[in-house]
Protein backbone atom coordinates (compact mmCIF):
# COMPACT_ATOMS: atom_id res chain seq x y z
CA UNK A 1 0.00 0.00 0.00
CA UNK A 2 1.32 3.24 -0.93
CA UNK A 3 1.77 6.60 1.69
CA UNK A 4 -1.10 8.42 -0.10
CA UNK A 5 -3.20 4.81 0.09
CA UNK A 6 -2.20 4.91 3.79
CA UNK A 7 -2.87 8.54 3.78
CA UNK A 8 -6.64 8.45 2.48
CA UNK A 9 -7.32 5.26 4.47
CA UNK A 10 -6.24 7.17 7.65
CA UNK A 11 -8.67 10.23 6.89
CA UNK A 12 -11.50 7.78 5.96
CA UNK A 13 -10.58 5.82 9.48
CA UNK A 14 -11.12 9.46 11.35
CA UNK A 15 -13.60 10.95 9.43
CA UNK A 16 -15.85 7.98 10.16
CA UNK A 17 -14.64 7.80 13.61
CA UNK A 18 -15.70 11.67 14.21
CA UNK A 19 -18.90 10.62 13.11
CA UNK A 20 -19.26 7.95 15.51
CA UNK A 21 -18.34 10.26 18.25
CA UNK A 22 -20.67 13.47 17.28
CA UNK A 23 -23.60 11.21 17.05
CA UNK A 24 -25.85 8.92 19.05
CA UNK A 25 -27.15 8.72 22.93
CA UNK A 26 -24.28 10.41 24.80
CA UNK A 27 -24.78 7.54 27.49
CA UNK A 28 -23.33 5.31 24.88
CA UNK A 29 -20.32 7.05 25.36
CA UNK A 30 -19.33 6.34 28.97
CA UNK A 31 -19.12 2.82 31.37
CA UNK A 32 -22.36 2.34 33.22
CA UNK A 33 -22.04 4.45 36.56
CA UNK A 34 -19.21 6.97 35.51
CA UNK A 35 -21.30 10.34 35.10
CA UNK A 36 -22.99 9.26 38.60
CA UNK A 37 -20.00 7.96 40.12
CA UNK A 38 -17.60 11.03 38.93
CA UNK A 39 -20.64 14.06 40.08
CA UNK A 40 -20.15 11.55 44.00
CA UNK A 41 -15.80 11.78 43.95
CA UNK A 42 -16.34 15.49 42.50
CA UNK A 43 -14.96 18.05 45.44
CA UNK A 44 -13.43 14.80 47.05
CA UNK A 45 -10.55 13.76 44.89
CA UNK A 46 -8.59 15.99 42.29
CA UNK A 47 -9.56 14.04 38.93
CA UNK A 48 -7.31 14.42 35.69
CA UNK A 49 -8.46 12.69 32.02
CA UNK A 50 -5.44 11.08 30.16
CA UNK A 51 -6.33 9.94 27.13
CA UNK A 52 -4.71 8.46 23.85
CA UNK A 53 -7.72 10.24 21.62
CA UNK A 54 -6.70 13.06 19.18
CA UNK A 55 -8.42 16.08 20.55
CA UNK A 56 -10.93 16.49 18.27
CA UNK A 57 -13.01 13.08 18.63
CA UNK A 58 -12.11 13.57 22.50
CA UNK A 59 -13.72 16.86 22.58
CA UNK A 60 -16.65 15.97 20.45
CA UNK A 61 -17.39 12.69 22.57
CA UNK A 62 -17.03 14.72 26.10
CA UNK A 63 -19.07 17.59 24.95
CA UNK A 64 -22.18 15.16 24.82
CA UNK A 65 -21.08 12.99 28.25
CA UNK A 66 -21.42 16.19 30.24
CA UNK A 67 -18.53 14.92 32.60
CA UNK A 68 -15.69 17.36 31.58
CA UNK A 69 -16.33 20.04 34.49
CA UNK A 70 -15.79 17.25 36.95
CA UNK A 71 -11.85 17.39 36.02
CA UNK A 72 -9.16 19.57 36.53
CA UNK A 73 -7.09 18.42 33.96
CA UNK A 74 -7.51 16.85 30.33
CA UNK A 75 -4.60 15.39 28.63
CA UNK A 76 -5.38 14.39 24.30
CA UNK A 77 -2.78 12.68 22.76
CA UNK A 78 -1.25 15.55 21.18
CA UNK A 79 0.07 16.91 24.26
CA UNK A 80 2.61 14.15 25.21
CA UNK A 81 5.27 12.63 22.40
CA UNK A 82 4.80 8.81 23.85
CA UNK A 83 1.35 7.45 23.86
CA UNK A 84 0.03 4.66 26.24
CA UNK A 85 2.09 2.17 27.18
CA UNK A 86 4.90 4.36 27.78
CA UNK A 87 4.46 5.88 31.09
CA UNK A 88 4.43 9.91 29.33
CA UNK A 89 0.89 10.32 29.36
CA UNK A 90 0.70 9.56 33.15
CA UNK A 91 3.91 11.50 33.73
CA UNK A 92 2.76 14.52 32.17
CA UNK A 93 -0.59 14.35 34.04
CA UNK A 94 1.21 14.22 38.09
CA UNK A 95 3.72 16.76 36.54
CA UNK A 96 0.98 19.00 36.01
CA UNK A 97 -0.99 18.32 38.66
CA UNK A 98 2.20 19.05 41.18
CA UNK A 99 1.07 15.82 42.95
CA UNK A 100 3.64 12.76 44.88
CA UNK A 101 3.28 9.62 42.38
CA UNK A 102 2.10 7.96 45.89
CA UNK A 103 -0.73 10.13 46.00
CA UNK A 104 -2.17 9.44 43.24
CA UNK A 105 -4.93 6.59 41.59
CA UNK A 106 -5.08 5.77 37.91
CA UNK A 107 -8.37 3.83 36.98
CA UNK A 108 -7.91 2.19 33.58
CA UNK A 109 -10.25 0.31 31.47
CA UNK A 110 -7.43 -0.89 28.51
CA UNK A 111 -3.78 -3.25 29.16
CA UNK A 112 -1.86 -0.23 27.69
CA UNK A 113 -3.05 1.79 29.93
CA UNK A 114 -2.52 -0.16 32.86
CA UNK A 115 0.85 -0.74 31.35
CA UNK A 116 1.51 2.95 31.18
CA UNK A 117 0.27 3.17 34.98
CA UNK A 118 2.66 1.34 36.46
CA UNK A 119 5.58 2.11 34.21
CA UNK A 120 5.01 5.82 35.78
CA UNK A 121 4.77 4.47 39.02
CA UNK A 122 1.50 5.04 39.96
CA UNK A 123 -1.04 2.86 41.71
CA UNK A 124 -3.66 1.41 39.10
CA UNK A 125 -7.37 0.09 39.68
CA UNK A 126 -8.85 -1.77 36.36
CA UNK A 127 -12.48 -1.40 35.38
CA UNK A 128 -12.43 -3.28 31.96
CA UNK A 129 -14.97 -2.07 29.35
CA UNK A 130 -16.86 -4.55 27.43
CA UNK A 131 -13.89 -4.26 24.72
CA UNK A 132 -11.68 -5.28 26.83
CA UNK A 133 -13.25 -7.49 29.12
CA UNK A 134 -10.89 -10.54 28.36
CA UNK A 135 -7.45 -8.86 28.81
CA UNK A 136 -4.13 -9.27 30.90
CA UNK A 137 -4.66 -7.46 34.58
CA UNK A 138 -2.83 -9.25 36.76
CA UNK A 139 -0.18 -6.19 37.42
CA UNK A 140 -3.25 -4.06 38.80
CA UNK A 141 -3.95 -3.03 42.11
CA UNK A 142 -7.30 -3.78 42.13
CA UNK A 143 -10.07 -5.83 38.88
CA UNK A 144 -13.22 -4.21 39.82
CA UNK A 145 -16.83 -4.88 38.19
CA UNK A 146 -17.88 -1.65 37.14
CA UNK A 147 -17.51 2.44 38.10
CA UNK A 148 -20.02 1.98 41.19
CA UNK A 149 -17.05 -0.34 43.10
CA UNK A 150 -14.68 2.46 42.57
CA UNK A 151 -17.00 4.76 44.36
CA UNK A 152 -17.51 2.59 46.92
CA UNK A 153 -13.46 1.89 47.81
CA UNK A 154 -13.20 5.65 47.56
CA UNK A 155 -15.52 6.67 50.42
Amino acid sequence: MGERAIWLARAERDRRYQELVSGGDAATLLLPGVAEGLAALAGRFRMAIVTSSEPEPFAAAHARAGILHHFELALTREQYKEAKPAPEPYLRAVERLALAPERCLVVEDSERGLRAAKAAGLACWVVPSELTRGGRFGDADAVLEDFAAVVERLR
